[in-house]
């Protein structure tokens, strides 16, 4: 069954935010991965299947994961800085180091006052 993502709340460095609207988690291995690389050139005839051998392709994802949260009201998270981050409720995921890779403001007449931030947390 799915879950439904309503109520789901985030803390960061001691602070809380209950009026998240969209929380983005990535994570992705930094190890080297075994990839298939083409040896085709111009000269490989246009009939002939591709070739290619199996190596190791060093992934240049550096081991971190990446947190994106957007949220209404509050306030702005300072960038640079650092703690522990949480979100509980439908989605959860905790960590005790992120740091804050930027946070932005959107403000508009009449609008909600809305922050997009963006995480990033160390794996391993």
């Amino acid at each position: 069954m799915a879950s439904i993502s309503q109520g789901t709340t985030f803390s960061f460095g001691g602070g809380s935010v209950s009026e998240v609207t969209r929380v983005t988690v990535n994570q992705q291995w930094a190890g080297q991965s075994r990839n298939r690389i083409s040896t085709a050139h111009l000269g490989t005839p246009i009939d002939d299947p591709e070739p290619y051998v199996f190596g190791f392709k060093p992934n240049v994802i550096d081991g971190s994961a990446q947190v994106d949260i957007e949220y209404l009201g509050g306030s702005s998270v300072p960038v640079g800085s650092s703690g522990a981050i949480s979100l509980s409720g439908a989605a959860s995921f905790s960590a005790t180091a992120a740091t804050c890779l930027s946070c932005v403001i959107n403000a508009a007449v009449g609008d909600v006052v809305k922050y997009q931030a963006t995480f990033r947390i160390p794996m391993g």
